[in-house]
Order: C-alpha cells, then sequence, then structure tokens
C-alpha cells in the first residue's frame, strides 16, 4: 500500500540503528510513521527484534484499514531474527486492544515453545494521534496474571 512505501521509506533513515529498548525504540519509530497514519489514515505497524546490541525495528506494514494491522508481514534484519515485539498506530487515542496484547503474548509463548527460553519479553507498543507512545510488556502478565492485561496500571510512556 502507499502508506507502507511511505512509512518504509522515513524508516530507512534508521536502518542500522539498534536502540537500547523497546521503549526508545517505539519512539523514534513514532517520530518517523506517526504523520503518514495520520494522512492516509489507517493503522502501520513494524516488529521489533532483539539485536546484538539492541533493539531494531523491522520494515513497516499496513492493511489499509484504519482500525487494524497484521505486523506479521513485517520482517526483521534475517529470517531467523528474534522478535522483541510490535509498536503500531491507532487513529485516535484508545490504547490497546485486546487483539494488540494477546499477539504480542501469542509470540512470547511461541518463542518459549521453540527454544525454551523465557529471557525475551515481548512489548506491545502503541502510537496515538496525540503524541503518546504507551507500552505493555508481556513479563507484566507473566509475573501479575489477568490483572496486568488491559489494566493501565501496568502500561509505560515513551
Amino acid at each position: 500500500s502507499r502508506a507502507t512505501n511511505a512509512a518504509n521509506q522515513a524508516l530507512s533513515s534508521l536502518a542500522g540503528a539498534q536502540y537500547k529498548s523497546t521503549g526508545a525504540a517505539g519512539r523514534a519509530w513514532t517520530n518517523k510513521v506517526r504523520r503518514i497514519a495520520d494522512k492516509y489514515d489507517t493503522e502501520i505497524a513494524s516488529r521489533l527484534f532483539y539485536g546484538k546490541d539492541g533493539i531494531v525495528i523491522g520494515t513497516a506494514t499496513s492493511d489499509g484499514f484504519r482500525h487494524s494491522v497484521n505486523p506479521d508481514f513485517s520482517s526483521g534484519p534475517s529470517p531467523f531474527s528474534v522478535p522483541a515485539g510490535v509498536v503500531h498506530t491507532h487513529p485516535g487515542l484508545q490504547l490497546f486492544s485486546g487483539n494488540d496484547l494477546s499477539y504480542v503474548v501469542g509470540q512470547y509463548n511461541k518463542w518459549v515453545r521453540m527454544s525454551g527460553v523465557t529471557g525475551f519479553d515481548q512489548s506491545a507498543i502503541v502510537s496515538l494521534s496525540n503524541g503518546r507512545v504507551v507500552e505493555w510488556k508481556v513479563s507484566s502478565f507473566v509475573e501479575h496474571g489477568k490483572k496486568a492485561y488491559l489494566n493501565e496500571e501496568y502500561y509505560s510512556e515513551h
């Protein structure tokens, strides 16, 4: 889509960058992609990956829909990149949906099943139209159970 192409062009200036945290990567991504999501009135997403020295931003993707996007079409630096989460836009001020959080919980569980390693946390990050960048980590769900699910007490701002 045109939104996907424009977002990937904007992200090209960040190619090779590695960030100290998923939140820092989410803020850098938002600085490049938010205005494009607003222009095309569509959700845009990128998966985040663990790199050698930090968090790497994957390619952008958009299905052209205003209220949903499939992050699976975002690719990392290699086919063997370990996912760290997803950053995506919402058209207004609504925080996470159940689908947003379920996606990263599923990624976490898939990685644990494949590798047996539990140390690779997953983050859902949403970029809102007012400039807020909000993150939820699967580790909060692992540590606090269902009370952390869709509960703003467990969100962090970036």
